[in-house]
């Protein structure tokens, strides 16, 4: 479509010259953008696309002549080098969006000079932050600007701008009309690196209709800035300078010399009254940071006095042996541009180039359809390499002009960056590769030491080392029942453990390689031990050698993002692993906060508005602060937090955090409720046609805890904890225990506890590595109760008339566990049955008795045949054996640390319960006053969240 006008949206009062054509973006023959309306546009319509192979193309027919062409874009100098695309007119190409001004986001930029006649225009390679094209227009007279002529005329520039802190003065002529943003920057090849707002103040008349202006800015120490040459610049609005291009606002140039090299900083998580806790620099930190996919989002949250960072960045190792430092400079520089306090835990990921993967293709996973992966976590090659890459990161970061800000290395590889095996979640499985049949074949050559002995183990006569490999996925996919067989399935029991084994063998390795490199003063860390969240895909996730990270001296904190499991509005906070077990090992665990917010559009736990954006983010930092954990805030695409709202309320809960850490609150209130898990067991879950049962046994049962009204841990029983203080302890799958293990938890069946088993509970007697035989005498001396087999049959539980299934109120099912019923729907083979001679709380639905109770004297044994109890049943047993309770209503409770907060999931009157007269103080909310009672009461809106801080009189 082509348009003669006379006025143009964004061009000057006067109007276009005469022959002016305008071609508007959405009207293009071919357009493979999305067409977006944009009241800004003209025709209120422009074109916008984020993927480089999509296309806008079409013809127009010039008048004969010279045309300038200009192009109306959006641009924004607040994110340098982003937004830009490609124009082509007649196969000359040009870039638009590169003049990235600071004061308006929609410019025009000119791009050349056509002749008349048939021109071809196309658009193409936009940037993955969205490009956005309005309009072309193509204008006779080659002086004309869309923006009307300059009108600011440079008078004198003095500028004492280095490596301290000084000042920039400019003075310039304008008009008396002048208004708009004015902005200062220092401007090189990457981009803007450093600005500053301005306010030009009248300096005297300097002529009709023209003032003299003059901009002062004080100028903060360029430390972090490379040397080179820097064009300083000064934007006002859309004015331009006198006798310059368009978009060019250079006023002087800047010479910086060389940068100092401060002394690096040191990190390290120590542990104080039990408890880890971050130290930078011999100071407390409450690890409470930011990260953000687009970078430009990180001033925001140092506004707020958060100055703590996870930071994605590349290793620099393109070619084997050489170290590139222009990742890590350019990763660093961008967040310091933004905030010169920050602290910087780089997130590098550890996969070598494709260069390195194609030239060594035995190092390379091989999933069970024949496709291959990236490097295998078992491969000797690829550690070599990469370990020899981070000992060059490093050394290159700790002698850097930023050496003082960086604290740590978050190190990431596999499914999501998160040592999650390759091509879990695209339904492959490996790993069939030449690098894991070495380190498979080693194992169990320590493991057997014979090849007899292997072959007896496998019941495969004739086997050797040497053609042991991994079991199909036929095998795997393919479980006889619940639990994989001790004796015929011990191939597939042996491959997971040494599956699991490689990641954590690799985690120890490059984890080590950072704390040698930096002298121990570097953080280092993982994301890592999922089984809560993994359920039947555990063993085959390669998370399951935590034990092993846990005891690695190397190994300074693990991570994860919030479990997905109910974390909605009105849901629950849960974390992926065992976060206590993590605390016994000095480790600090850091929770990845990806919650949705109103702002953003993805529909995982996504919050409607911002009453309920609040809600979920004071309910993630209660849990934090309760649990003693760390968190960073997770931006997945670009604005999930920005709003002034949430920035206000990321400053409050930091600065409260960050007294916590200094004034080191001791653990009250306790916890009373324990929960524990087995790695070992873990390693017998079959999945394949029985993956509900562990879906629901951990990555239900897990989250439903936190709906209990009382707050519980999570522990390993490989840890053998001291439990004294817990009065309810759930084993959600205690099959296979050393008799180390045996002994602790026969030390528990004291002082009135009530201890759950879940299922088979103990019928696991490990005498040794790989020794494992199967007692059923040994699984009921353990649970305390005469368990039967009842077949195959349902196994969903209705609830009896006893007196502890009383009081439960769930108005609705949640993840299948509901006011009357829980557990597994449809058949399942190898059920134990609970005595009916016993005090039977469930029964399947054909009559067998599913969960019964037995008072021993002095514990309570309690048997769950069915995965996924209730949290209603879980509170009345934790009453039953003294623990205290602090809500009934089934909404989100957490405390600890000196923290109470509920999580309304139902409007109304809530109360919370404490077990004595404490000091209570409104956090985050309220007037701050503090009081003295052994009641909260409040109204609660659905979906809110309020938080208290608590400490004895």
């Amino acid at each position: 479509m082509l348009i003669h006008l006379s006025l143009c949206l964004g061009c000057s009062a006067s109007g276009l010259p005469a022959g002016a054509i305008l071609v508007e973006a959405e009207s293009f023959e071919r357009c493979e953008w999305h067409i977006v309306d944009k009241p800004e546009a003209s025709g209120a319509l422009w074109a916008q696309g984020n993927q480089p192979d999509w296309i806008c193309e079409t013809q127009v027919q010039l008048p004969a002549g010279e045309y300038s062409t200009w192009v109306r874009c959006a641009d924004n100098g607040h994110y340098p080098n982003h937004y830009h695309f490609r124009v082509t007119l007649n196969q000359q190409e040009y870039w638009a969006g590169t003049s990235e001004p600071l004061s308006r986001r929609v410019v025009w930029e000119r791009l050349g000079t056509v002749t008349g006649g048939p021109v071809t225009i196309r658009l193409d390679q936009a940037d993955s932050w969205t490009s956005a094209c309005d309009a072309l227009m193509f204008v006779p007279d080659p002086l004309y600007r869309p923006g009307g002529p300059p009108d600011l005329d440079l008078l004198g520039v003095e500028s004492a701008l280095g490596r301290r802190s000084g000042r920039v003065d400019v003075e310039f002529e304008g008009p008396t009309a002048a208004d708009g943003e004015c902005w200062v920057g220092l401007r090189g090849e990457r981009g803007f690196e450093w600005l500053c707002r301005a306010t030009p103040a009248e300096a005297g008349a300097a002529g009709p209709g023209r003032l003299r202006y003059r901009v002062s800015v004080e100028t903060p120490a360029l430390r972090f800035v490379p040397p080179g040459t820097y064009a300083l610049t000064l934007e006002w609005g859309e004015h331009q300078w006198i006798g310059r291009e368009e978009g060019d606002q250079q006023v002087a140039e800047v010479e910086l010399g060389p940068t100092l090299t401060p002394r690096p900083a040191q990190a390290r998580v120590r542990t104080a009254r039990g408890e880890p806790e971050l130290l930078v620099n011999g100071r407390p930190l409450f690890p409470f940071a930011f990260l953000g996919v687009h970078r430009g989002r990180y001033g925001e949250f140092g506004e707020q006095g958060c100055h703590l960072y996870s930071v994605p960045c590349g290793l620099g190792n393109l070619e084997e042996g050489v170290f590139d430092p222009t990742e890590p400079d350019s990763c660093a520089q961008d967040v310091l541009r933004q905030d010169a306090l920050a602290l910087i835990l780089f997130r590098v990921q550890l996969e070598p180039p494709e260069a390195w993967l194609t030239a060594h293709p035995t190092e390379r996973v091989v999933f069970d359809d024949g496709s291959v992966g990236p490097q295998s976590f078992a491969s000797r090659r690829w550690l070599d390499r990469i370990t020899g890459d981070l000992r060059r990161f490093v050394e290159h970061v700790r002698g850097s002009s930023y050496a003082d800000r960086v604290i740590g290395l978050h190190l990431c590889t596999g499914y999501t960056a998160e040592w999650q095996s390759w091509g879990l979640w695209d339904n492959l499985r490996g790993d069939f590769s030449p690098a894991f049949a070495r380190y498979f074949r080693h194992w169990l050559r320590e493991r057997y030491g014979t090849d007899a002995a292997l072959a007896a183990a496998w019941g495969q006569p004739g086997l050797t080392f040497g053609s042991a490999r991994a079991p199909e996925r036929s095998r795997r996919d393919n479980p006889t029942g619940l639990l994989w067989d001790p004796v015929q399935d011990r191939q597939i029991l042996d491959f997971y453990e040494a599956y699991a084994q490689a990641a954590a063998d690799a985690i120890e390795e490059t984890c080590a390689a950072v704390k040698e490199a930096s002298e121990g003063q570097l953080l280092a860390g993982v994301f890592y031990g999922y089984p809560p969240q993994y359920g039947e895909l555990s063993a085959e996730s390669q998370h399951l050698g935590l034990h092993q990270v846990l005891k690695s001296p190397h190994v300074d904190f693990l991570c994860a993002p919030a479990m997905y499991t109910d974390r909605g509005p009105g849901g629950v906070s849960a974390f992926m692993s065992l976060t206590d077990s993590i605390r016994l090992h000095g480790k600090l665990w850091l929770n990845e906060s990806d919650i949705r917010t109103h702002l953003q559009d993805n529909e995982i736990g996504r919050c409607a508005d911002w009453d309920q954006t609040q809600g979920v983010l004071k309910r993630e930092y209660a849990a934090v602060r309760c649990r003693g954990a760390g968190q960073w805030w997770f931006d997945m695409s670009d604005g999930w937090f920005a709003s002034p709202e949430i920035h206000s309320v990321f400053g409050e809960m930091n600065r409260l955090g960050q007294s916590a850490a200094l004034a080191r609150p001791r653990r009250y209130p306790e916890p009373e409720i324990a929960a524990v898990l087995s790695l070992r067991s873990a390693l017998r879950a079959g999945a394949g046609p029985y993956g509900g049962f562990w879906f629901r046994s951990l990555t239900l049962q897990v989250p439903a805890l936190d709906r209990i009204g009382a707050p519980s841990e999570l522990y390993l029983v490989e840890d053998r904890p001291d439990l004294s203080s817990a009065r309810l302890v759930l084993f959600l799958n205690a099959f296979d225990l050393t008799t180390e293990e045996r002994e602790w938890i026969e030390g528990l069946k004291s002082e009135g506890r009530v201890l759950v088993f879940v299922y088979a509970a103990g019928i696991g007697e490990v005498s040794g590595p790989g020794v494992l035989r199967e007692s059923t005498s040994a699984m009921e001396s353990l649970i305390g109760q005469d368990l039967a087999p009842a077949g195959r049959g349902p196994m969903r539980v209705e609830l009896t008339g006893d007196p502890l299934c009383e009081g439960l109120r769930y108005e609705e099912p949640v993840f299948g566990m509901a006011a009357t019923s829980y557990g597994l729907e449809g058949e399942y083979p190898e059920r134990l049955a609970g005595p009916e001679a016993e005090r039977v709380l469930g029964r399947f639905a054909d009559g067998v008795p599913a969960l019964t109770l037995r008072d021993m004297g002095s514990w309570v044994s309690v048997y769950n045949g069915s995965p996924g109890l209730p949290p209603g049943i879980l509170r009345n047993l934790a009453r039953l054996a003294g623990a205290h309770i602090y809500s009934d209503t089934d909404d989100a409770l957490y405390a600890g640390r000196g923290v109470i907060a509920l999580h309304a999931r139902t409007a109304g009157p809530k109360a919370i319960q404490l077990p004595r007269q404490l000091r209570v103080r409104e956090l985050l909310d309220g007037d701050g006053r503090e009081r003295t009672t052994d009641r909260i009461e409040f109204d609660a809106s659905a979906f809110e969240t309020r938080v208290f801080e608590v400490d004895v009189p």
